[in-house]
């Protein structure tokens, strides 16, 4: 998720769009946001040389340096922005102090699986990630039933979560319908269903909540149309073949980060 942030931002740049021209350019910018984030988040860095390998010699490692220059440049260094993951970590421990932790990581597994899936639609690149946090922690409140979380707790948490982030309610419900019709994409369902580790409140507690809790309403248009397109991941093509040299190449090598490594 950090790679593809690093990369739709990238895009967004007047740098970035002269990748956008060409298939192989666009590779060689998804390679290196790729590595540049294992090399930042992870524990474990990848040589250069194992890079190439990746790529199967259709990129030099002088490439790939001189890529990795043109994405902090075109970022302003700027690699560490908070992902919908940081925000709703953040806005999960506002909830009320009686409310119990299983409920938090049920929250919170439903949230991530939300962000993982938005990563692969290009649409929600326009979204604040502070918004797409709360929109995903308010569909995964919907589908708890009433019991594990009461409508004043969540009314509670929902106004202590304005309150401290400035984000008006109203103003995802918009993202809160798109997360919904992907969640039901990608399980192949056409009506809304909660994951497993969430538990669906009875028809006879699926009540809107009252407009002073500033809970937002059952997403009735959430229901995709069945002409939707459900094959909105992107991917990313490497057509070219494996050459002599990579066929000669050794398993892969990966060096621990502050080790003293030379890359042949």
């Amino acid at each position: 998720a950090i790679g593809l942030s690093y990369l739709d931002r990238f895009l967004s740049t007047k740098i970035g769009k002269k990748s956008l021209l060409t298939r192989r350019g666009f590779q060689l910018a998804a390679m290196t946001t790729l590595y540049l984030a294992i090399k930042l988040h992870e524990p474990i860095e990848m040589d250069l040389q194992l890079v190439v390998h990746l790529g199967r010699g259709c990129y030099s490692q002088i490439e790939i340096s001189e890529k990795e220059m043109d994405i902090l440049f075109a970022l302003q260094w700027k690699m560490h922005s908070p992902t919908p993951m940081c925000f709703a970590t953040k806005m999960v421990e506002l909830l009320p102090a009686e409310v119990e932790d299983d409920v938090a990581e049920s929250i919170l597994t439903y949230t991530q699986h939300q962000a993982q899936l938005a990563v692969s639609d290009y649409s929600f690149v326009v979204y604040p990630a502070s918004e797409l946090a709360l929109a995903s922690i308010l569909n995964a409140l919907e589908g708890l039933s009433h019991d594990r979380i009461s409508l004043s707790h969540r009314a509670q948490f929902i106004r202590d979560v304005e309150q401290c982030s400035g984000i008006v309610i109203e103003s995802v419900q918009e993202i809160q319908a798109r997360l919904t019709i992907l969640v039901m994409q990608s399980v192949g369902h056409h009506h809304p269903v909660p994951l497993p580790a969430l538990v669906s409140p009875e028809p006879s507690q699926q009540q809107p909540l009252k407009k002073e809790s500033s809970c937002t309403p059952q997403l009735k248009a959430a229901i995709p149309d069945t002409n939707t397109n459900a094959n909105s991941t992107r991917k990313t093509q490497h057509e070219s073949q494996p050459n002599d040299n990579d066929r000669r190449h050794s398993s892969p090598i990966c060096v621990r980060k502050g080790e003293h490594h030379v890359s042949s």
